[in-house]
């Protein structure tokens, strides 16, 4: 692997209108489609996932990136999706600190875990959306032709080298 950033797809140049996409063809392309969602996700019988998983492919399909190709990085999302939601509802519910009693019987204040498992899956999140498009700063330097509509499919346009 190469030190440095990642290499931007060159779709995603292709969309920015960068000279650099220029005379990149050597790149795979991931088939387009609603992947199924893993043996691993329907074992592990979270109903928070599940409705993740759907919300996920929903929205990328509506931005034209979902890929079959995905399924693995999507079921991630997702499992960490609703290990976050119960950690924010934990939260809410019982409060960010707890009272506990030391060994000399003093009674202190101590962070609860889920406040950690917050803020450790939501920086995961953050990170995995910025994968797939999820945060402004990911969608940011992409541009759609003019009188585009919902039916447009900017990766198919940018393979069309429109």
């Amino acid at each position: 692997m190469k030190p440095g950033p990642k290499p931007t797809p060159t779709t995603v140049l292709r969309l920015r209108g960068s000279r650099w996409a220029e005379g990149r063809s050597d790149e795979p392309l991931a088939p387009r489609g609603r992947p199924e969602p893993p043996p691993e996700l329907e074992l592990a019988g979270d109903p928070l996932a599940e409705v993740c998983w759907d919300r996920l492919c929903d929205h990328l399909e509506t931005m034209g990136v979902l890929a079959i190709t995905d399924t693995d990085a999507i079921a991630q999302y997702a499992i960490c999706w609703a290990r976050w939601a119960r950690a924010v509802v934990d939260i809410r519910r019982r409060g960010e600190t707890e009272l506990v009693r030391d060994r000399q019987g003093n009674v202190t204040s101590k962070v609860r875990a889920s406040v950690k498992i917050e803020a450790d899956l939501g920086a995961r999140l953050l990170r995995l959306g910025s994968e797939f498009g999820l945060t402004p700063s990911a969608r940011a330097g992409l541009r759609l032709p003019e009188g585009t509509d919902e039916a447009f499919d900017p990766i198919e346009a940018a393979l069309r080298g429109g």
